[in-house]
């Protein structure tokens, strides 16, 4: 665990400053299009903050493309809005995780309020299963290329 900190801490610092702002602006142009894509754009930083165990500060930061979340919060950033944290730090591989086929339900026949309750219930034991995992670096999916 503390390699894979390393390994990002070396990475923030190998880039050159012209290439650190690029790194900046074009993390914080995917943090908010994950953001804008979970309907958390109107929320306030505060309650976002909350959501992803930081503060309002933070994400503020993190929005306006100021500084890089840490490993850990890159990793927990990744897990709430289920992308990968290579997609979501440097841009490169996919986006999301390659689904697992057990873990695709079809929901395409139930009534819209249906659908928007099932998909509730699955967002707060979402929320509760980051919560444990919180300081754990192992994320649950893989990414693939």
């Amino acid at each position: 665990m503390k390699k894979e900190t390393d390994c990002y801490s070396s990475w923030c610092h190998a880039v050159s400053m012209t290439d650190k702002e690029t790194v900046l602006i074009e993390f914080s142009q995917r943090f908010q299009r994950l953001m804008n894509e979970k309907g958390w754009s109107k929320r306030t930083r505060e309650q976002v903050g909350k959501n992803l165990g930081v503060s309002g500060p933070a994400v503020t930061y993190w929005w306006n493309g100021d500084r890089l979340p840490t490993m850990a919060q890159a990793l927990t950033i990744a897990m709430t809005f289920n992308c990968c944290v290579e997609w979501l730090l440097t841009g490169r591989g996919p986006m999301r995780p390659m689904p697992i086929e057990n873990d695709l339900l079809d929901v395409s026949l139930l009534p819209d309020k249906e659908k928007a309750n099932f998909k509730a219930l699955i967002d707060t034991r979402t929320q509760q299963i980051i919560s444990e995992q919180r300081g754990n670096y192992m994320t649950p999916n893989a990414c693939h290329n």
